[in-house]
């Protein structure tokens, strides 16, 4: 959002620095994301601070900061808007039964026979401030009242026989904007007029010769001012990757009590040009907005703060920010002015004095201290688990995922308990049939499908997350790890090297008197082997459905394991577990041709011996030595084979690649010595 000094300055009706405004807006949490000349301000709002995309909102919040701390020779500049007797026109615009669900309130004002304007040169020099070419027109007018008012608005050219037709699909619609084809769906909204598609409300126009000056025989405009359900344009905006001006102020929402003030204020700028313009207003009010009602404690305050700040002063910031307040001894029933869209608990209102009193007011004189409670068993105990598996899954050749738990597609529900899913209350998400997940395989399945689109075959994921269902109408929720591998069709090997890293884990976690059992009755996995203890299920293993893989285009068998961690937790006596080294084990390969004759026995002996010598002396760092494959050629070495051995060297912090070389040289040679010797 761009603001401008000298727009500031206007609506003061005082001489103040930049610097002194850029201070202020720091002051009261209005974020500077750069700085233009220091005569620009590019500022960063939140969602539900639209009222801040205006010159004069933000001038007003500036101006109750500075009354506050009592500034000499301040004022704020009304706005003169028009307050003379209007007609209305109610005749000229339709609305479809279905309207209510987009729009809040719809008006307009009708302009006849308008010529050109000659626009006042105040108004070109604000709109160049703040990079908008002055046109001398209509087009000049309505920008400046955008930027001055934060309320978005557009304008279409008609005849005075033809309508307005605010229009709900029945079927699919084709439309092109600027070479760029969009299909809309049928349950979407269009703007006609004369039985032409113009715009899509609150995002775009469509009929630009409709919408701009090339209609030079026409000189009757209309211009729109309405407030759009946000929810609606923000899911059509990303919908159909359409992003406007427009589009970004309705998404932050629109005050549709505020449409008529706008609406006098671009005729009062119209009738300083041309006082002899004709005009007529309409006003269709669909969905009506009411004041928030708040009951707020003084007390609260000085409690939240550490601060007195006096009843007085509480009152006149909520006066200046347009909060009507009625007093009931030590409370107040607060009305909510309804562009402040933010408001919505007493906490808020305190927020709203605290800002505007000043975040820098408030100096601590004590230290503060916090006090921490004592973490939970279980939670050290989880943590202890997770450490433990991301190392030994990481060690394996695994990578770690995170997804979203929101799931949105609609072929997900052939498998999956349909009783337990829980859907998102949102009525625009709802359509796409949107709903948290029941399991982590259609998240991990989607990455593997991202990897194998762009030539990457080493598909090997976990992943720790939470899944969510109904449980007799009550919202359960558990925590899972998941481990998938896509396989090379070799489902024997996949399986068992998945199965035996969970063995591996229970066996650490010592938990040992677990019993197997298989199902074929699952609802995306194949065969599946469940791993119980004390009619427990504590995790299932298989391979996924074909079906389910069709989905995704993946065309390999996928093994997939999720594991309960409440679960598993529950089966664990904390005292058995061992403190986890976090940093990974590094295991590193050495190759040694060795005569025929030296036994199996004798090498192993060799290899232990020297592992116990180098251990006494640097201080246990080799964890494991293991011969892992013998290799014979008979034709280049006849009376010779080949060992491998693996060495796994304990993970410390300052393990550097320098010193694993110097240990895996160092077996390297005492083995050759002491087999020649």
């Amino acid at each position: 959002m761009i603001i401008s000094y000298k727009w500031i300055k206007y609506y003061l009706k005082t001489e103040i620095s930049f610097k002194e405004i850029e201070k202020i807006l720091n002051n009261i949490g209005i974020e500077i994301e750069k700085i233009i000349n220091n005569e620009i301000f590019i500022i960063s709002l939140s969602p539900d601070k639209g009222y801040l995309t205006s010159h004069y909102y933000i001038s007003k919040e500036i101006y109750a900061y500075l009354k506050i701390k009592k500034y000499s020779n301040i004022d704020f500049f009304p706005i003169s808007i028009y307050n003379d007797n209007f007609f209305f026109e109610k005749n000229n615009i339709i609305f479809s039964k279905n309207s209510y669900k987009y729009i809040r309130r719809y008006s307009g004002l009708y302009l006849y026979n308008i010529d050109k304007l000659i626009i006042p040169k105040w108004i070109k020099n604000f709109l160049s401030i703040i990079n908008i070419k002055p046109k001398n027109n209509i087009t000049d007018i309505i920008n400046f009242v955008i930027n001055e008012l934060g309320y978005p608005l557009n304008y279409y050219y008609f005849n005075k026989n033809n309508n307005i037709k605010f229009y709900e699909l029945k079927n699919e619609k084709i439309i092109f904007l600027k070479k760029k084809k969009i299909i809309l769906n049928k349950g979407e909204f269009l703007i006609y007029y004369n039985n032409k598609p113009i715009s899509i409300p609150g995002i775009c126009n469509i009929d630009y010769n409709n919408t701009t000056e090339n209609n030079i025989k026409n000189k009757n405009i209309f211009i729109e001012c309405a407030s759009f359900n946000e929810k609606k344009i923000r899911f059509f905006s990303k919908k159909y990757k359409i992003k406007t001006e427009s589009s970004l102020r309705f998404e932050k929402f629109v005050d549709p009590n505020l449409s008529f003030f706008v609406l006098k204020r671009i005729l009062f700028l119209l009738l300083k040009i041309n006082n002899n313009i004709l005009f007529k207003f309409t006003d269709y009010y669909i969905n009506k907005l009411k004041k928030k009602k708040i009951l707020f404690y003084y007390n609260k305050v000085n409690k939240l703060i550490g601060k007195t700040i006096s009843n007085r002063i509480i009152n006149k910031i909520l006066k200046l920010l347009d909060f009507l307040i009625f007093n009931k001894n030590n409370k107040i029933l607060i009305y909510i002015p309804t562009y402040r869209y933010d408001i919505t608990r007493e906490i808020d209102i305190i927020e709203e004095i605290f800002r505007i009193y000043g975040y820098n007011s408030f100096k601590t004189k004590k230290n503060l201290f916090f006090k921490t409670k004592k973490l939970d068993n279980n939670f050290l105990i989880e943590e202890k688990i997770k450490n433990f598996l991301i190392n030994i899954l990481i060690s394996h050749g695994f990578y770690e995922v995170i997804n979203i738990p929101i799931q949105n597609n609609k072929n997900y529900l052939k498998f999956i308990n349909k009783k337990k899913i829980i859907k998102i209350l949102d009525s625009e998400k709802s359509k796409n049939n949107n709903f948290l997940r029941t399991n982590l395989l259609f998240g991990m399945l989607k990455n593997i499908s991202f990897n194998i689109k762009r030539n990457n075959n080493e598909n090997k994921f976990f992943e720790f997350g939470k899944v969510f269902f109904l449980k007799k109408k009550k919202f359960i929720k558990k925590k899972k790890l998941s481990i998938i591998m896509e396989s090379n069709n070799n489902f024997n090997d996949s399986f068992f090297f998945i199965k035996g890293i969970i063995e591996k884990i229970l066996l650490y976690l010592n938990i040992k008197n677990y019993s197997q059992f298989i199902e074929n009755s699952h609802f995306y996995l194949e065969k599946c082997l469940y791993i119980k203890n004390l009619n427990n299920i504590l995790l299932e293993i298989g391979n996924v459905k074909k079906n389910v893989l069709k989905l995704f285009n993946i065309k390999k068998t996928v093994i997939y394991s999720e594991i309960n961690l409440k679960k598993i937790i529950n089966n664990i006596n904390n005292k058995k577990i061992k403190n986890i080294n976090k940093f990974l084990n590094v295991k590193r390969d050495i190759t040694i041709l060795l005569e025929k004759n030296k036994s199996y026995e004798y090498i192993k002996n060799l290899i232990h011996y020297i592992k116990k010598k180098y251990n006494d002396r640097y201080n246990n760092k080799i964890k494991n030595i293991i011969l892992s494959y013998i290799y014979e050629n008979k034709i280049k070495y006849k009376n010779k084979k080949s060992y491998t051995f693996n060495i796994y060297i304990k993970g410390e912090k300052n393990l550097t690649e320098k010193k694993i070389n110097n240990i895996v040289k160092y077996f390297k040679e005492k083995i050759e010595y002491l087999i020649k010797k």
